[in-house]
């Protein structure tokens, strides 16, 4: 398995890495949307972007919180 991409982040500033999470969770929370249309949307974005490690992701966040193929 590769090396977390915020393990880095996480040895020189471990407090902007928990803002990062907290704020993962609070913009990914079940809302207006639920969580795994946000995840979705989020996805797109990646896609569109190009980032297929970011797209897969996302895709196994979203099909744990119940989407589908």
């Amino acid at each position: 398995m590769p090396e977390n991409p915020l393990s880095t982040a996480m040895k020189v500033d471990p407090k902007a890495v928990e803002h990062m999470r907290t704020t993962d969770e609070w913009v990914f929370s079940n809302g207006a949307l639920p969580k795994k249309v946000k995840l979705l949307m989020a996805m797109a974005f990646d896609a569109a972007d190009g980032a297929a490690g970011g797209v897969r992701g996302l895709a196994q966040r979203a099909m744990s919180e119940g989407a589908t193929k």
